[in-house]
């Protein structure tokens, strides 16, 4: 078996330097979770209780606000405003490797290229950006200056296409954008400038202006085989479709469609999951399996604004948005139930270890960190982090390789980040970021290559980037407890 050398957790990681170089090793593949996980013994756990501050990119109070964290091949991707360039794509190693670094200046100068929709396709980001030449237009890189280019000029000119709602799906990037000929449509890249085309122009002619009619295909989400997305027909009163495509023109076709707007888009099992809502803030429920007769409704009536809708296995929760119940579907009428009324409004739903896990308050706990079997019996309070009526309010709840980071404010301590191995014992505290009362406020958590990265603000240097060694047990100098 292969030995990985040991990452000396050293005063250097505390930076506000530039790029540092160590003796840690990455692991082999695409720095994935699971990759790891399956080539070690043990698997991977935080190490030790101590985040670091990668850089402190925008030098003094203000901060760089890094954007749009993005696991690449190893890498983490980012924007982040340095205060002299602008908003531009970053990238970081973490605790270990090259460190943290501008990728390139895509937009010359004091203005922003302003990356967006970051999204990762084998072994490169792919995103939008404006050059400042071409508008902005759909790029990708891996890492280097010189390998982070345009991928097309779709909309030649200065006003560009601008691609969004980026998803990789089979092997190729789908997003919708506007050539200035076919309107806001779908388009497929494999990462060529030949490769790059229009899937299908799902909306054929033009406005009585002369101006071709824009689809507006959004939310594209990926399910087996096929991905699915919305549309919007802006000549038709905002008529919204539910569509499905295989990723050829001739295999996508619309299933479903709704008089004001289809929201979140969820993949249960072998089946997507979705909400159709109305002007007077009444939704239903809706299943699909991807064909029109297999395209059903859940709720018998229209039911209040739902969000947040979370998959658990191969069921779904579910709550109103101005409601205290939580309920949950397994893809049936007669399964979509009642779980349990909270006597409060249940957020930051999120799926761990089987279970759901969320925020909730009551009389004696304020807001806490609570979990659901799906049971009113099992729907219960999971760890009271503030105790007392004091509420410790968890927020960004993330799950990471079997463990959930989130934040919390605690007494004295103000809001700082948490983890949890989904027990009451194994949900404790990292070590504060801002010193005493002040919070860092910590989000974004997510982890690429050997650490969970995320942002957060000490107090003096504003949001920058922060990273936690999380290593297999052999490779950590330090126990979380």
């Amino acid at each position: 078996m292969r030995t990985w050398k040991r990452l000396p957790l050293s005063l250097a990681l505390l930076a506000g330097c530039g790029p540092m170089s160590t003796e840690l090793e990455m692991p082999p593949g695409d720095g994935t979770a699971g990759t790891v996980s399956e080539q070690r013994e043990s698997p991977l756990r935080p190490c030790g209780a101590r985040s670091y501050l990668l850089r402190d990119i925008w030098r003094g109070p203000t901060g760089s606000d890094p954007m749009e964290l993005t696991r690449g091949d190893r890498l983490l991707f980012f924007t982040a405003d340095d205060g002299i360039r602008g908003r531009e794509l970053w990238a970081s190693t973490g605790t270990g490797g090259e460190g943290t670094y501008r990728v390139r200046d895509i937009f010359p100068g004091a203005a922003s290229s302003a990356p967006s929709d970051l999204t990762r396709l084998h072994d490169e980001v792919f995103f939008a950006a404006d050059d400042g030449r071409f508008g902005r237009e759909l790029w990708k890189s891996d890492g280097t200056r010189d390998g982070t280019r345009r991928v097309k000029d779709i909309r030649p000119g200065a006003e560009g296409s601008g691609p969004r709602a980026l998803l990789a799906f089979d092997g190729r990037l789908y997003f919708a954008a506007n050539d200035g000929v076919h309107g806001d449509e779908l388009w497929r890249s494999d990462g060529t400038t030949g490769g790059t085309r229009l899937l299908v122009d799902l909306t054929p002619g033009t406005h009585s202006s002369g101006e071709p009619i824009d689809t507006n295909p959004r939310n594209l989400t990926a399910l087996s085989d096929d991905l699915f997305f919305f549309t919007a027909d802006e000549d038709e009163d905002d008529f919204i479709a539910l569509w499905r495509s295989d990723g050829t023109p001739g295999g996508t076709f619309s299933l479903d469609s709704g008089p004001d707007n289809i929201r979140e888009l969820t993949p249960v099992g072998d089946d997507v999951l979705f909400y159709i809502g109305s002007d007077e803030g009444e939704d239903s429920l809706r299943r699909t399996d991807g064909t029109r007769e297999g395209t059903v409704t859940l709720t018998e009536e229209s039911t209040r604004d739902l969000a947040e809708l979370t998959a658990v296995g191969r069921g779904i929760f579910f709550r109103y948005r101005s409601g205290t119940e939580l309920l949950k579907s397994d893809g049936t009428v007669a399964g979509t139930v009642l779980v349990k009324d909270l006597g409060s409004q249940p957020l930051e739903l999120t799926a761990f270890k089987g279970r759901l896990f969320f925020t909730a308050e009551d009389a004696t706990h304020g807001r806490e960190l609570w979990v659901s079997d799906g049971t009113d019996a099992g729907t219960v309070l999971f760890k009271d982090l503030a105790p007392g009526v004091l509420s410790s309010a968890p927020e960004a709840l993330t799950v990471v390789d079997g463990y959930l980071f989130f934040s919390a404010e605690t007494r004295g301590r103000g809001r700082e980040p948490w983890v949890s191995d989904g027990t009451p014992e194994g949900t404790v505290p990292l070590r504060e970021i801002a010193p005493g009362t002040l919070s860092s406020s910590p989000r974004g958590f997510i982890q690429s290559g050997w650490d969970v990265f995320f942002t957060a603000d000490d107090g003096s240097r504003g949001r920058e980037l922060y990273a936690l060694p999380f290593r297999p047990s052999d490779e950590c100098d330090e126990d979380l407890h």
